[in-house]
């Protein structure tokens, strides 16, 4: 069955048909095959890509929100060991000024001063101490007990606790509205009176030190339901979140606890396709697609040229279109086997050549050959017939002469017919010397009329004639040959033809 379907059908293509299956089929189909898994391992690779930059931005916000509350640790810790502010604290004072002057000294005799900084952070002792005035640093514990960080501590019962909400209705006109408080129990000093430090971070510096960690990502960080990065208004905004979140499909969530509170930290990046990845990669895209699929077909497309060009060359010289006279092909490119059956057409050629030459040659010889035979037949026919009628045409003329009494030009015409005889006879292997004189003797006396009496006589020239003829034969047939020349020579002015 395949050698039948190779016959039928693969044999009545083209060869431009068959290279352009060879192409979509060996080509290009397993090209495009390989570009695509390719491009998806691309894919995949992009995708573990973005996963790390999503992981690595987690890290980084955890890493930052970790040290921004260890720092507070710290600072909070210092606070509750310092013996001087505890004193100060833990003092029922008298009189305000007598709290005022304590205040003074301890203030400016501890590093307490150095610790906060109005424009950045704030930091505020709540005492249970009502000989306290409220101001700066240091508030009566009843003003914490409407804020909304108190009571989430007393409702954890735990120590300490970081808490970030949006606060509606603030107690303080200075406190912002966006919440992020730090929040400790002072218990290392045994006292009776119970003291809290709180220190308050402004949004703005968190959200604007979050923006400055260098992510390839969207992030946002909520602290249980409250959206801290990127800062908002209400807690409407969480609730956005989620919803954004939810139909997102490119999103790593880290939940990190933190003090009793759980931090989540999203990182959401672009939603990644092939195209997508294909632009983003446009150097290798580039290389990929003129490796594996440019020069490929470039490359076939050069081997199907000097193929099909060559094979429409032989077809030509072999007569394809009604041309019946095989022509050698003048110009052969390559050296591969179609340019030797190039060659091997053009000795074909050559041979074709050289047999037609000698088969016509022969047919010319034989054509040569019939002519002559031919014309030597009607120079035969001629002899007979033309002698013949010269000689009864001159003795006609004779005859006629005679009858008019022209004596003198019956002469000549005999002389003459004497001379035309003899040359009918030339051919004739033997001729006896009377004979030869009598042509001698014809021709003089010829030449006696045509020059008149004063030319050599007929008796004398013939003296001179056996004289020659006695010495040389040769000089005989020189003379005849003369002879006969100038005869035909004056018959031919006289207006005989």
């Amino acid at each position: 069955m395949f050698n039948r379907i190779r016959g039928n059908v693969f044999g009545r293509l083209k060869l431009n048909k068959k290279f352009l299956l060879m192409y979509v089929f060996g080509v290009i189909l397993p090209i495009l095959t390989t570009d695509f898994f390719l491009i998806r391992s691309i894919y995949q690779t992009e995708l573990k890509n973005q996963s790390y930059y999503r992981e690595t931005a987690i890290d980084a916000y955890s890493n930052y929100i970790e040290n921004l509350l260890a720092y507070d640790t710290a600072v909070a810790s210092s606070i509750d060991l310092n013996k001087n502010l505890n004193t100060f604290m833990n003092t029922l004072y008298d009189k305000p000024s007598n709290y005022y002057k304590n205040y003074v000294n301890t203030i400016s005799n501890s590093f307490f001063s150095t610790l906060t900084d109005y424009n950045r952070d704030r930091i505020i002792i709540y005492c249970d101490n009502n000989s306290i005035i409220n101001g700066n640093y240091f508030h009566h514990l009843s003003e914490a007990e409407n804020e909304i960080w108190y009571q989430k501590l007393i409702e954890s019962g735990e120590n300490q606790g970081v808490f970030a909400y949006y606060d509606y209705a603030p107690v303080l006109r200075t406190f912002d509205q966006k919440r992020f408080v730090y929040v400790r129990r002072m218990t290392n000093t045994k006292s009776p009176i119970e003291k809290i430090v709180t220190i308050e971070h402004r949004s703005w510096r968190i959200t604007g030190e979050l923006a400055d960690i260098p992510v390839n990502c969207t992030m946002f960080v909520c602290c249980d339901d409250y959206l801290i990065y990127p800062s908002q208004d209400s807690t409407n905004d969480y609730q956005k979140l989620m919803e954004k979140v939810a139909n997102e499909p490119y999103v790593t969530v880290r939940e990190v606890q933190m003090y009793g509170t759980t931090f989540t930290i999203y990182a959401i990046t672009e939603d990644l396709t092939i195209t997508d990845v294909m632009k983003n990669n446009m150097p290798v895209t580039l290389l990929l697609f003129i490796v594996t699929l440019v020069i490929p077909i470039l490359i076939m497309k050069l081997l199907e040229k000097s193929i099909t060009d060559r094979i429409s060359i032989l077809g030509k010289a072999f007569g394809e279109g009604g041309n019946d006279i095989l022509q050698p092909i003048k110009e052969i490119k390559g050296s591969d086997e179609i340019s030797t059956l190039m060659h091997n057409y053009n000795r074909i050629v050559e041979i074709n050549e050289e047999l037609t030459q000698t088969i016509y040659k022969d047919k010319l010889r034989e054509q040569e050959s019939d002519l002559a035979r031919k014309n030597a037949e009607l120079l035969a026919l001629q002899s007979q017939i033309n002698p013949h009628f010269l000689f009864n045409a001159l003795e006609s003329i004779r005859m006629h002469s005679i009858l008019k009494g022209e004596t003198e030009t019956a002469e000549m015409v005999q002389r003459l017919a004497v001379m035309e005889r003899q040359n009918v006879e030339w051919h004739e292997d033997a001729v006896t010397i009377e004979e030869e004189e009598d042509f001698i003797d014809a021709y003089l006396q010829l030449q006696s009329y045509r020059f008149g009496s004063g030319s050599l006589s007929t008796s004398r020239s013939r003296k001179t004639a056996k004289n020659c003829l006695s010495r040389s034969l040769h000089w005989l047939h020189s003379l005849r040959m003369h002879v006969f020349t100038v005869s035909s020579q004056n018959l031919h002015r006289a207006g005989y033809s």
